[in-house]
């Protein structure tokens, strides 16, 4: 019981300093919802989905970094 609560008062301490306003915008077409914009931030990026399957060599995904603009997400290291 006592891990449990204190994993509950941590979870609320973190969920109360974070502040963030995401939203789904279209990419390409109508209702697409490719787009995911942070309103706190003014980050915008592209979902994983629309790039799925493709390395970063891959031509379409090169194609979608010229065209609009995207940079390539990758893990820290």
């Amino acid at each position: 019981m006592h891990t449990f609560l204190c994993t509950f008062f941590l979870a609320a301490a973190v969920a109360t300093t974070a502040s963030a306003g995401l939203l789904k915008q279209d990419f390409l077409t109508p209702n697409d919802g490719l787009l995911i914009r942070d309103t706190v931030t003014n980050l915008e990026w592209l979902t994983p989905v629309y790039t799925r399957g493709n390395t970063y060599n891959n031509v379409f995904v090169q194609g979608v970094l010229s065209s609009y603009g995207f940079r390539y997400a990758r893990g820290r290291r």
